[in-house]
């Protein structure tokens, strides 16, 4: 659903509703696990979440109309708190490796299924596309996800959705040399609000 929200809304609107996660797992936590989370907590949350408005939100306040592709963004934003929480219990049963293999497997699986059903091409992509996918194979998803998920059996989901929220500004730093982007002040401010509540829910 995030990927397909690409299609049809900005990445800065896809990232910031994306990051919606953060509560869904905040509340998921209260609701279906019923554990106490601290005021501090709620502090550096709502602290690194203003961040990442800070940051990404510019084209959602000149845009502001919600649009099919800002809907999908939602939506996954929801089905990924729900992989937060699950992968949280898994992993006080299951090593990383074996639960990274599994829901892999069985992800490829079914996206291959609706790759087929929808007659989506498979192949004959240029070289560059090609290149780009295994950047994404290797980097993002096998190293990023397995960083993830074994966080997620020493620290609860709530905690590692904040840190998680880490992302748009390593996003931005990384759009310097990449694209040859400028940090605007504005940028610079959120992403040191975004680490300040990082800082504040992890604190002990």
């Amino acid at each position: 659903m995030w990927n397909t929200s690409l299609l049809f809304t900005s990445a800065a609107n896809a990232t910031l509703l994306g990051n919606l996660s953060t509560i869904w797992v905040s509340l998921g936590v209260l609701l279906f696990f019923h554990e106490i989370l601290r005021r501090r907590f709620w502090t550096g949350m709502a602290l690194a979440l203003v961040g990442v408005v800070i940051i990404m939100g510019r084209d959602t306040f000149e845009h502001p109309n919600l649009g099919w592709g800002d809907i999908l963004a939602v939506a996954a934003s929801l089905f990924y708190a729900a992989y937060l929480l699950n992968t949280q219990r898994i992993r006080q049963h299951m090593d990383t490796v074996s639960f990274m293999w599994l829901s892999s497997a069985s992800a490829s699986i079914i996206l291959l299924a609706y790759c087929l059903v929808r007659g989506l091409p498979l192949g004959g992509f240029s070289m560059d596309t090609w290149l780009a996918l295994l950047a994404l194979g290797i980097i993002s998803h096998v190293v990023g996800w397995l960083a993830i998920n074994y966080s997620l059996g020493h620290l609860p989901a709530p905690i590692a959705s904040v840190s998680l929220l880490s992302q748009p500004v390593f996003t931005a730093i990384l759009s310097v040399p990449l694209l040859g982007e400028g940090l605007s002040v504005y940028q610079i401010g959120g992403g040191a609000l975004v680490l300040m509540g990082i800082y504040i829910v992890n604190r002990r």
